[in-house]
């Protein structure tokens, strides 16, 4: 059996499931427990991602990097693209939120515009939104040594339940998120 190590980049809540996926599992974040709930979660490092120092792990040293739901939020990304790049030795994954997402276009027709909330209302407002299209581009200027192995697709929010189901047949419409999986290109 293969020993996985993995760092997550702001993982937040998720990193409670995630700790229990790896041999080896570092959360770097700036909490340790969710602002919204106060659920409390593991972090090995704090850090704020817009001021990221070089980590003390060696080159291509975990196995796989995630960064999910976060990459949007910080206003300073280069820090963490290029620890990210670092410090993977096979796998990256990110996701993003969908500026396509149903949500987002209803709220624009009623006149609130999500996509580009008040950044100095909202510490933890959007910065970056994503469709498909700005999701690959965005993998291949940042991570030239990458390839993308896998694109899915999650639907959250009051109507994710029954919008899931269309996720399928219109996946930039439905869906909330943007998942997807990056390979290294070559020998590692």
């Amino acid at each position: 059996m293969r020993l996985m190590k993995a760092i997550d980049f702001a993982g937040g809540v998720l990193s409670i499931e995630h700790r229990k996926l790896y041999d080896e599992y570092v959360n770097v974040d700036i909490l340790d427990k969710d602002p919204e709930n106060g659920t409390k979660y593991k972090t090995d490092v704090y850090s704020d991602l817009n001021f990221l120092k070089k980590l003390p792990y060696p080159d291509k040293y975990f196995d796989v990097v995630r960064a999910e739901m976060i990459l949007e939020h910080l206003t300073n990304i280069y820090p963490l693209i290029g620890e990210m790049n670092r410090l993977a030795k096979s796998t990256i994954k990110i996701a993003v939120p969908n500026a396509l997402a149903y949500d987002n276009r209803i709220s624009v027709l009623f006149g609130v515009n999500r996509c580009y909330p008040n950044p100095f209302k909202d510490i933890l407002s959007h910065h970056m939104y994503f469709d498909y299209n700005a999701a690959m581009s965005f993998c291949e200027h940042f991570f030239p040594e990458f390839k993308v192995r896998n694109i899915s697709y999650k639907c959250y929010g009051r109507f994710g339940s029954i919008f899931k189901h269309f996720i399928k047949i219109r996946p930039t419409l439905f869906a909330t998120e943007i998942h997807l999986e990056l390979e290294r290109i070559g020998k590692m």
